[in-house]
This record gives C-alpha cells, sequence and structure tokens, in this order.
C-alpha cells in the first residue's frame, strides 16, 4: 500500500486525508486495510455538539502519511489525543 505521495502506508500510522461527505480535512490512524482501502479512526469536531471518534474509508492513493516528527507532535498536542 502506499499514499498519494508513493510512501508506504502500515496499520498504525497516522494520516491526513479530506472527508467524503464534510470536505473537512481529518487527521487520523489507520486501524484496518487492504491494498487499495483503509479503515481511519478520527475524531469528529464539526458534525456532533460534542466531538465523536468515527471510522472512516478512505482510497489509500487519497491520504498521506504524517511522517513529519513537528507536525505528529504539533496535531498530538491537542487537547484530545489521539493516542490510545
Amino acid at each position: 500500500m502506499q499514499d498519494f505521495l508513493g510512501r508506504p502506508i502500515e496499520i498504525g500510522d497516522y494520516v491526513v486525508a479530506i472527508t467524503t461527505k464534510y470536505h473537512q480535512l481529518m487527521f487520523g490512524r489507520v486501524i484496518k486495510a487492504n491494498e487499495s482501502l483503509l479503515s481511519i479512526r478520527f475524531l469528529n469536531t464539526w458534525g456532533f455538539k460534542e466531538p465523536r471518534w468515527m471510522i472512516a474509508i478512505q482510497s489509500t492513493h487519497n491520504v498521506l502519511v504524517v511522517d513529519d516528527e513537528y507536525a505528529l507532535q504539533k496535531i498530538l498536542a491537542e487537547p484530545i489525543s489521539m493516542v490510545d
């Protein structure tokens, strides 16, 4: 599996993608994958009164792996962390 830039994607990787329905940028973690589709767990902060964990199905070529240490630390510093 490869992301939009051709970099490898593995289960557990942090990725960014555009949500299909809302056209929002989402940050999530790959929890399941096959050769063409990913299941990404992300925190939906725009569709509900309270933030809610959701699963999105995305094509592998529509995501980018977040491997930049600075970007990852900046994203994970949010009040509700992606860390399990």
